[in-house]
Order: structure tokens, then C-alpha cells, then sequence
């Protein structure tokens, strides 16, 4: 950028494309000495050192505007990790105020709330898996009720066209059995007319046709 170059530490990808910073680079040596101390006024004045070490951290941190960064899409809360959980305690016991750092969209984290925060975002992970299926369980059940409903209108279609070829097939074999003049009967008189064939109608058939004559 027109500021120099600004290298996050780490970036936690989030769902909907979006990133979390996290910086790791807060000074402790400060706290080191502070542990380290000899004597009380030693520690006194490790402890303060050690406090504007974190303070100026959070400043640092809040002027780099790591969510204006080109590609990267990150809320605007940068997470401050302070490795020692007792260093983040020791400075607030000193100067509680640090909490106020989250007014500068800074959240000082330690392990513990660090790992807390990660295991919501592997939630959050889980959460958008299962939209992400739910989505497509979704899309094929709509695709299958479209490929069904289009098939039983076919089926429909089909059942109208046997319906009808039936009606067809039924006035057909009428004029062969039914009336006076029907087909089969014509066809008897020819051979009692003496008129040679060399095979026999169907007996089933003659039979239906007479009896329609009967009736």
C-alpha cells in the first residue's frame, strides 16, 4: 500500500468469503524481565514497560487498517494473540483499561480465548456445510418432482392415446360382429354359398357374432 508493505500473520478464512487477522507480534520482553526481577522496584518498572508494550501494540495495530487491505474481506476487529496468558493478565491487573482496546477494533486474545474463538469458527464451518447440503438436497429434490411431474403427465398423455386406440380398435371389431351385415356373417353365407376356403374363421369369433345377432 501507499503505507508500506502490511503482511497479516495470520489469516482465518470465515464463511461468505469473508477473513479474520491475527497478529502475533506483541512484544514480551518487557513481561520477561518483569518475571525475572530481582526486586520490587525492578518489577515496578518492568510491569509499566511492559504495559505500554501492549498499549503500543494496540495502537499500532488499529492504525494499519488490516480490513481496508485489497483482497482481503475482514470484519473489522483485528485479534491481538498474546502468547502468555499470565502477560495479558499481569498488564490488566496494572491497567485494566486495556480492555478498552476493542473501542479501536483491537481483541486482545490469549491461548485460551484464541482457541475458543477458532472452535466458533469451526462451528460456523459446520453451520455453512450444512446449508451448503441442505441447498442442494433442496435442488434435487426440485429436480426430481419436475422429472416425475413431467412423467406422469406424459403417462397421462400415453393412457389418453391407448384410451382412445382402444375406442378405436372396439368400433373396428364391431363391424365385424355386430348388425345384420357384419363382416363374419357375410363371411359364413359365402361358404354356405359353396364358395371354397382354405381355412376356417376362428370358432370364438363366429360364435361372438352370432350370439350378438341372437341378442
Amino acid at each position: 500500500t501507499e503505507e508500506g508493505r502490511l503482511r497479516p500473520d495470520v489469516v482465518v478464512y470465515l464463511p461468505q468469503g469473508r477473513h479474520l487477522v491475527i497478529d502475533a507480534k506483541t512484544s514480551l520482553n518487557a513481561y520477561t524481565r518483569y518475571v525475572n526481577a530481582d526486586n520490587e522496584l525492578q518489577a515496578q518498572q518492568a510491569i509499566k514497560e511492559h504495559v505500554e508494550a501492549v498499549k503500543a501494540r494496540i495502537n499500532e495495530l488499529a492504525s494499519k487498517s488490516y480490513d481496508r487491505l485489497p483482497g482481503l474481506n475482514s470484519p473489522e476487529v483485528v485479534v491481538m494473540f498474546v502468547p502468555i496468558e499470565s502477560a495479558f493478565v499481569e498488564a490488566l491487573k496494572y491497567q485494566s483499561d486495556i480492555y478498552q482496546a476493542i473501542e479501536k477494533n483491537i481483541l486482545v486474545a490469549t491461548p485460551t480465548t484464541l482457541l475458543t474463538s477458532l472452535n466458533i469458527v469451526k462451528q460456523l464451518w459446520r453451520f455453512e456445510e450444512q446449508t451448503k447440503y441442505s441447498k442442494e438436497l433442496a435442488n434435487r429434490a426440485e429436480r426430481f418432482y419436475n422429472k416425475l411431474n413431467g412423467f406422469l403427465t406424459s403417462m397421462e398423455g400415453v393412457g389418453k392415446q391407448l384410451d382412445k386406440a382402444k375406442e378405436s380398435y372396439d368400433k373396428a371389431f364391431s363391424q365385424l360382429y355386430r348388425g345384420k351385415g357384419n363382416l363374419i356373417k357375410q363371411a359364413s353365407e359365402f361358404k354356405e354359398l359353396g364358395v371354397s376356403v382354405q381355412k376356417e374363421l376362428p370358432q370364438e369369433s363366429v360364435e361372438r357374432a352370432h350370439l350378438e345377432l341372437d341378442q
